[in-house]
């Protein structure tokens, strides 16, 4: 689980990977305070994998992103900048010696995004 205010209304929110065993999958979800209702924020993965998948606290800041790393297939779509700045905290969402993406909460959207940090 991880905690924070993600969405910078004043309130902690939470994050967790969560398993649904009817389904036999594992996905990535977020509780905002002020709503109280669950968001699936990634596509759900065979539970198999359950024990390689992680999360954890983004501090606010800026981060250089896949794309500006020049990962693999990331290459920057025109106007994309290389780096992510987040004014409030986010999620790092990882799949162990693999991958990771942030999410955060994007403000003009009001939704969460994802950024692939790296491949």
């Amino acid at each position: 689980m991880v905690k924070g205010d993600f969405d910078g209304d004043g309130k902690v929110d939470s994050a967790q990977l969560l398993v649904n065993p009817s389904t036999k999958q594992v996905a990535l979800f977020v509780v905002p305070a002020s709503t109280s209702e669950w968001q699936m924020l990634d596509k759900p993965y065979d539970v198999a994998d359950f024990d390689r998948f992680g999360i954890d606290f983004v501090k606010p800041g800026r981060y250089e992103i896949a794309c500006g790393k020049g990962y693999g297939d990331w290459a920057c779509a025109h106007g994309e900048p290389n780096w992510l700045t987040l004014a409030h905290p986010g999620i790092n969402f990882f799949y162990t010696e693999s991958s990771s993406s942030f999410y955060y909460w994007d403000q003009k959207t009001k939704a969460f995004r994802e950024v692939v940090m790296s491949d």
